[in-house]
């Protein structure tokens, strides 16, 4: 629910702002339907099984956060995805992992994003409590730039995706550390 947010407004009050900017992002795009979980900000690793009632069988191709990105959420995202598509038992949905936090150290496929750049960055810039530390949009413009420059296509924008196995997001070290920190965090 993004109350944590990057300012310091109550929690409430950011847990709106963050709804809302999501909000103005489903118009500009037109899609009037979607689910909005509402957990806390930075606990969605103690939500195990959160995927499993949403059917992802009528789904060809789902996109998600990777494990290996700096955020313990989307970390988890990618985890529960995982989890609840092996419990449906839908191998048939490709999964591709896509670029936030980090970049992704093995890309399976390359998108030419150069025509839709600006739409783009005009979506992310839907989130503005999220702009005021950290530039995002600045963020995705130079990577998808970068990601361009290394497919020998200057001048142009690419998005990166990495096409993830059943089993990629196994039960890892890395992910058991972070369930132990967000627990102890919890705590403490």
């Amino acid at each position: 629910d993004g109350r944590q947010g990057q300012g310091d407004r109550a929690s409430e009050e950011e847990c709106n702002i963050r709804k809302n900017e999501f909000e103005d992002e489903m118009r500009i795009l037109d899609i009037s339907s979607y689910r909005f979980w509402g957990y806390a900000d930075g606990t969605l690793m103690q939500q195990k099984g959160c995927f499993d009632d949403q059917r992802f069988d009528r789904f060809s191709k789902i996109f998600v956060t990777g494990l290996n990105d700096n955020h313990a959420d989307h970390m988890a995202a990618c985890r529960y995805l995982a989890d609840a598509l092996r419990k449906q038992g839908n191998d048939s949905a490709e999964v591709y992992v896509y670029e936030v936090h980090a970049m992704l150290q093995t890309p399976t496929h390359f998108l030419d994003i150069t025509s839709v750049i600006e739409e783009k960055l005009r979506l992310i810039r839907c989130h503005r409590s999220q702009l005021l530390s950290l530039k995002y949009d600045e963020s995705a413009r130079c990577m998808a730039e970068l990601r361009a420059i290394q497919s020998r296509k200057a001048g142009c924008y690419y998005e990166t995706y990495q096409r993830m196995q059943s089993d990629d997001a196994a039960e890892d070290r890395t992910f058991i550390l972070q369930d132990e920190l967000q627990k102890s965090r919890l705590f403490y």
